[in-house]
């Protein structure tokens, strides 16, 4: 729609005609066999134990949605790619680790170009630090971590970089390659156009999703720790940078 918060509208109009009335309903969930429903935008992901049920569930929604359109993929058993990740199903768990896009290109930022020298170094070890939030355990962390790397050395990637990347541990991980169980998480942070219309709402909808059993349930057995806070910047309010700058909690 090319306003600033069409995304954030389009997120309200669809939670409205199909999450909250149904999809996101724990009772229509139990009757059709979902154990699990998350979306990020246009981006949807059902885990589901019955077969037939699942059918039904899914021919629900879409008719929900009335004008907005859903495209379905094929069901997947045992693992599947969602966004940055790829998740699968292993001794009744959830296993995460980071998914990279085979048709994707190399380094996404030619070093040639004329950016700052900071955004050439700090861009790449950020990417590599990254890895450890988005993984179960070290195994997945250093895989992506191996899989970064060569990429950028296929594309002839300054010696300098690749150097650093390999010195860089991903967040969350010792130096042996163990999940340190020291790491502390400042927080997980949604980044949202601010309004003073939105502003209350979306902090009680954040608060109700962050206590959910569902998701909290889902979180410890991906990544065998506690829910760190959920924290919101809101993009062109002026208090915002000052809590960030100060180092206090946001929302």
């Amino acid at each position: 729609m090319g306003l600033v918060h069409s995304g954030e509208l389009a997120d309200a109009a669809l939670a409205t005609r199909m999450e909250l009335p149904y999809a996101g309903l724990r009772s229509v969930q139990q009757s059709t066999g979902v154990i699990g429903y998350w979306r990020f935008r246009d981006d949807i992901l059902v885990a589901t134990s019955q077969r037939r049920k699942d059918l039904e569930f899914m021919k629900a929604i879409k008719t929900r949605a009335g004008y907005f359109k859903l495209e379905f993929e094929v069901p997947q058993r045992i693992s599947i790619d969602y966004m940055q990740l790829t998740i699968t199903i292993a001794n009744e768990k959830l296993i995460v680790k980071p998914f990279f896009k085979p048709t994707a290109l190399g380094p996404p930022l030619e070093a040639t170009s004329a950016h700052p020298p900071s955004v050439h170094v700090g861009w790449p070890a950020a990417m590599v630090h990254s890895f450890g939030d988005i993984s179960t355990s070290s195994v997945e962390a250093k895989s992506a971590k191996e899989t970064y790397i060569a990429r950028f050395v296929r594309h002839k990637a300054p010696q300098s970089i690749v150097d650093l990347m390999t010195r860089t541990v991903p967040r969350g991980i010792s130096s042996t390659g163990h999940r340190s169980s020291e790491a502390k998480h400042l927080g997980l942070w949604m980044i949202l156009s601010f309004h003073p219309a939105w502003r209350i709402p979306i902090q009680r909808a954040v608060q109700f999703f962050a206590s959910a059993p569902e998701w909290i349930q889902l979180y410890t057995r991906a990544f065998e720790s506690g829910q760190p806070p959920i924290r919101i910047a809101w993009k062109g309010w002026l208090a915002s940078l000052t809590t960030i700058v100060k180092g206090r909690r946001l929302g």
